[in-house]
């Protein structure tokens, strides 16, 4: 008796995919902005910023995912978002872009961005250029689904991670 088994997956990444489903994820940053946390109205630019640079790091299929953190309170609590980049196919599902509420994080609340990429050199290089740091932490433990935005097979899930308020 003979057994064989394959398996492939074909890479869905394209400019035009990447456009779309980072374009869902900035209707996110746009709610978070919309909050008026403190921060960004020192800087208006900053998740323009962040969403460019991400598109940097897409177009160069170097992202494997992101957190979103929000820090607060004393003692000092961490949730994140996190957006896991597929590329394989098995994302399908488009939700829509929002449905979280940014309101209950206080004013003063810090948001950071870290990332999760592969390797490429150019990214590296291009990501210190733009002031971007090395030593960021992600927020660890539970998680729940909080979605996902996809265009033909290329797509992000996005889960909340921590202990978020209901």
């Amino acid at each position: 008796m003979s057994n064989s088994q394959s398996s492939s997956q074909s890479n869905t990444f394209t400019e035009t995919r990447a456009k779309y489903v980072l374009g869902k994820i900035y209707d996110d940053f746009c709610a978070v902005e919309m909050r008026g946390f403190d921060q960004f109205a020192r800087n208006s630019s900053q998740l323009q910023e962040w969403k460019e640079d991400l598109f940097f790091i897409m177009k160069h299929e170097d992202l494997n995912y992101f957190q979103l953190q929000f820090s607060y309170g004393t003692p000092l609590k961490s949730v994140a978002l996190q957006y896991l980049i597929q590329a394989n196919g098995e994302i399908h599902s488009d939700n829509d872009s929002g449905g979280i509420n940014y309101y209950v994080f206080p004013a003063n609340t810090k948001i950071n961005i870290v990332v999760q990429r592969y390797g490429n050199s150019e990214v590296a290089e291009y990501l210190k250029s733009r002031g971007w740091g090395t030593n960021g932490k992600f927020v660890l433990g539970l998680s729940e689904s909080a979605g996902a935005y996809s265009k033909e097979g290329y797509g992000t899930k996005r889960e909340k991670y921590g202990e978020w308020e209901k």
